[in-house]
């Protein structure tokens, strides 16, 4: 087993002792996402066959907004 699919698998590992949902995409050739909600944030962390690793977290703002907050996410 290569180090990089060993890393990938033992974040997947980790993820589900966590009980952490996550899904599976390939966004971008050689690369494979998690994509993962918890509460207030979203994750995007991609992993390689080189052992590259990329994490992206998004933070969601505080506070609902009514249905005129739809025009600022354009």
């Amino acid at each position: 087993m290569s180090d990089a699919f060993r890393t990938l698998n033992m974040f997947a590992e980790r993820l589900d002792a966590a009980r952490i949902h996550y899904r599976l995409e390939i966004a971008r050739p050689g690369w494979v996402m998690f994509c993962i909600s918890v509460p207030e944030e979203y994750w995007e962390v991609e992993f390689n066959g080189e052992g590259e690793t990329e994490v992206e977290v998004f933070c969601s703002r505080t506070g609902v907004r009514e249905d005129a907050g739809l025009e600022e996410l354009f």
